[in-house]
């Protein structure tokens, strides 16, 4: 092409001479495609418009819907007392149907300790829930929060760690550590 040769006699860099050929043919293509007419009456500049307007649209509507999840999961982050109540009904529960029937014996004595077992926790509900209280921390991330418990027991229940995550009022427990 005439015109893109260098005023050096050809000493120049050659690959500056492709950039400028690349860019006349780039700009020459360009303006073909500004001048485009279909027969079928096909103008892609409306096209292009359309989809960027639909584009536009798509990523208001994610967003919306992002931000109204995100601001659902603030309201119904449970709270600590929510927590101690979830945490120690699951205790009591676990006390109830598994450390209360471990006891061994023979006879109707058994039957008698085991349910004077439960009566025992169902009793000692409300200082398992202080004890709760006492030995739980809580991460709150606004969205969910994390709460750690280390549970410390007399005899012959062992010492556990809970981690459970709190979100849209309800409580996973994802880690169950016997100490």
């Amino acid at each position: 092409m005439k015109g893109l040769e260098p005023s050096n006699g050809g000493t120049t860099n050659h690959c500056l001479n492709h950039l400028a050929t690349l860019a006349i043919v780039l700009n020459h293509y360009n303006i073909e495609y500004r001048n485009f007419e279909s027969p079928i009456g096909f103008d892609a500049t409306q096209l292009n418009k359309g989809l960027i307007r639909l584009s536009h649209w798509i990523n208001t509507c994610v967003g919306l819907v992002l931000i109204s999840v995100g601001g659902m999961m603030v309201v119904t982050n449970p709270g600590q007392v929510a927590y101690e109540k979830y945490a120690t009904d699951q205790m009591t529960t676990y006390l109830k149907e598994d450390v209360c029937m471990q006891i061994e014996g023979k006879g109707d004595f058994i039957g008698v300790v085991r349910s004077q077992c439960k009566n025992l926790v169902d009793t000692g509900q409300p200082q398992l829930q202080k004890v709760i209280t006492q030995t739980t921390k809580r991460q709150n991330f606004l969205l969910f929060s994390i709460y750690q418990t280390e549970l410390s027991l007399p005899s012959p229940v062992p010492s556990y760690q809970f981690e459970t995550i709190g979100v849209l009022q309800n409580f996973y427990t994802y880690q169950v550590m016997e100490m």
